[in-house]
């Protein structure tokens, strides 16, 4: 609402009555005299001024549709090639079709007439809703179009280009993040057939390999058995002597490679997931003087010594028995196998807050830390001159990591070039397991 000579009126009241008296074309100097004269009043001159000060284009028509009043933002570059800077006087149609030839960008073949007169329409019955046009070197106005009292028209034409370079951005942005979504898709499907694809591929590998278990223990049983009978002298000594140490190394020879099966079967099952452990309170002490006497002639052979500290307040071992063996087993025999003669390998079992804590340290040749990486990568082996002298595939560390993560547990290295290596195993203890032997009191 305004307050204008003492009386209250609507926006567009007002604008009727000033269209009223504002019969004749008036440039802003007229105006000015128009209002020493008293046609205009002081207040009209007051509301011109805050026209042309408006940063919104501002026109105002009357009955006969001939524009009266406007500002220096209603005007485009058509209506400027057209009439020069002001229009007052101009019907709504002239000026639009100077914006539609002069101004307006558009395609070739587009059809200016149909778009005059859809215009001229909109004019003559204002929708409820501003409408939004194109202009010229890419700017943009959003056009609010309202009748007055008497019948004329008044329109505000507000520059919507910084709105809609926004809004392009973001339409951008969004079907960029669409095109990113949908590659993500197609990524995933992807990833999900590679899986499949591998998953196939390792029941494949695991249904050869059980298969190949089966042709190759057959034999090597047959193999290590009666090869054993033989140096065992079950029929009589081997004859003559020398047929003793072939046998020998026939049966060494066969156990190698047996133990070697084993492992990659072992490797196999639990990379499949069909590794099944039976969790129990194994005695410590037991099993580590298993494993340690499993590899003590290895070890004589080198010249290594072998120790072993088992803390009493850790009875037992909360693992899998075959597996606990087989561990030990195998990073017992990496420290003894990389350590040069005179050296020794210690290990130690302890209790923890948590579970058992177990280290096997040595004063062997040591690894750097991109060694270290290496070491625990499947069939990965250091490439030194010392490690390319001894026998292996690089499957001890990778299925020792495989069966400690099986049990929850945690294989960890630490080492340094020349100064040794130390795994250390940390099992975790099981809810509803003893953590002491039948018969000890618990610590």
């Amino acid at each position: 609402m305004l307050v204008f000579g003492g009386e209250r009126a609507t926006l567009g009241a007002f604008l009727g009555s000033l269209a009223a008296r504002l019969q004749l074309p008036w440039g802003r100097r007229a105006a000015l005299a128009a209002a020493k004269a008293g046609v205009l009043s002081a207040g009209d001159l007051r509301l011109r001024g805050a026209v042309d000060a408006m940063e919104d284009g501002f026109g105002l028509f009357d009955a006969e549709d001939r524009i009266i009043l406007h500002n220096a933002a209603f005007m485009d570059e058509g209506s400027r090639k057209a009439f020069g800077d002001d229009v007052t006087g101009r019907k709504f149609e002239e000026i639009v079709r100077a914006f539609a030839y002069h101004d307006m960008p558009a395609a070739a073949d587009f059809d200016r007439e149909a778009w005059i007169a859809q215009r001229m329409e909109r004019h003559r019955n204002p929708p409820p809703h501003p409408i939004e046009v194109k202009w010229s070197g890419g700017r943009w106005m959003r056009i609010s179009e309202r009748r007055t009292a008497d019948g004329g028209y008044v329109g505000i034409w507000t520059d919507i280009s910084a709105l809609k370079a926004r809004e392009a951005e973001l339409q951008a942005a969004k079907e960029a993040l669409e095109r990113r979504e949908a590659e993500l898709v197609a990524l995933t499907r992807e990833l999900e057939l590679a899986r499949n694809a591998a998953n196939e591929a390792n029941r494949g590998k695991s249904q050869f390999l059980a298969n190949m278990s089966h042709e190759l223990r057959t034999p090597l049983n047959a193999i290590n058995g009666f090869s054993e009978l033989m140096l065992g002298g079950a029929l009589g000594p081997v004859q003559p002597a020398a047929y003793r140490d072939y046998v020998a190394y026939i049966h060494e020879s066969g156990a190698h490679l047996l133990s070697l099966i084993n492992d990659i079967l072992d490797l196999s099952k639990v990379e499949a997931g069909k590794m099944e452990l039976q969790v129990e309170a194994v005695p410590a002490a037991e099993i580590a003087q298993a494993a340690i006497e499993a590899v003590r002639t290895m070890a004589a052979a080198r010249g290594v010594a072998l120790t072993a500290a088992i803390d009493p307040a850790c009875p037992v071992l909360h693992a899998d028995a075959r597996a606990i063996r087989q561990i030990l087993l195998n990073l017992l025999s990496n420290a003894v196998k990389f350590t040069p003669g005179g050296g020794a390998v210690t290990l130690t079992i302890a209790a923890g807050p948590a579970g058992a804590e177990i280290a096997i340290a040595d004063t062997g040749i040591g690894m750097s830390a991109e060694e270290l990486d290496t070491a625990l990568e499947l069939y990965g082996r250091v490439d030194s001159v010392f490690v390319k002298t001894q026998a292996g595939t690089g499957l001890g560390l990778p299925l020792a990591k495989a069966l400690v993560e099986l049990h929850g547990g945690r294989l960890t290295l630490s080492s340094a070039k020349g100064r040794g290596t130390t795994a250390r195993v940390s099992l975790p203890w099981f809810a509803g397991l003893p953590i002491s032997l039948a018969g000890d009191n618990p610590a």
